[in-house]
């Protein structure tokens, strides 16, 4: 809530004060299917006049399309692997997004399938239990006025210096009126661990660290 004062000044012509004095609200644009939106303008501590209308609404009409048939969609995700040496038992809680190209007017589900590229389960990343086998499809389930989900997937951290490793999303089997948008969408568990190379120009032997073990390169 943000407050501010008005002032009526008179005229330096007639000597009359102003009639009318406007309240400015930035409005920020965007391109989602929402509706109407209102805020309030209230009127307080009148000084020289009393009150008449004390309150009025403002209306931000939404101007964004609506589509004939709402659509789901995945996005793209990527999140560092992080270093379990900080913490042995830490994780990175990834999130895909899923989301609704307009709010839904009742129940709707979509499925999600995790299919691993070249990310292993569970050592890089975990879904479900240990004994889970993959791919494994989930159910998401929005209910009414509801746009937007997420898919939690734990990222396993190391000190291994390796590739980025992937997990595939595919959406499936939407229900209750919505179709399937962009249905494909990448997990990519970035690598932040250094290649390490001791000695260079020393005459000493490099060293490569990997998975968390140091291989000798002669």
């Amino acid at each position: 809530m943000q407050t501010g004062t008005l002032t009526f000044k008179p005229s330096l012509t007639t000597g009359l004060s102003t009639t009318t004095r406007y309240v400015n609200a930035l409005v920020y644009p965007d391109s989602a299917v929402e509706g109407d939106e209102t805020f309030r303008v209230v009127l307080s501590n009148p000084v020289g006049v009393a009150l008449a209308r004390g309150t009025g609404v403002g209306t931000i009409i939404d101007d964004d399309p609506v589509s004939a048939t709402p659509q789901f969609a995945i996005s793209d995700a990527a999140i560092p692997e992080g270093n379990h040496a900080v913490k042995v038992t830490a994780t990175n809680n990834s999130k895909v997004c899923i989301t609704l190209s307009q709010p839904a007017t009742g129940p709707v589900t979509v499925q999600v399938t995790l299919t691993p590229i070249d990310a292993t389960p569970p050592i890089d990343f975990k879904f479900g239990s240990l004994k889970t086998v993959f791919p494994v499809t989930k159910t998401i389930t929005f209910a009414a006025g509801q746009w937007q989900k997420s898919v939690s997937i734990p990222v396993v951290p190391d000190v291994a210096a390796e590739a980025n490793e992937r997990v595939a999303l595919t959406l499936t089997n939407p229900t209750g009126g919505p179709t399937l948008g962009r249905s494909v969408a990448t997990l990519t568990i970035l690598n932040d661990d250094e290649l390490e190379t001791p000695g260079r120009g020393t005459g000493r032997s490099a060293r490569l660290r990997y998975r968390g073990r140091y291989v000798r390169r002669r």
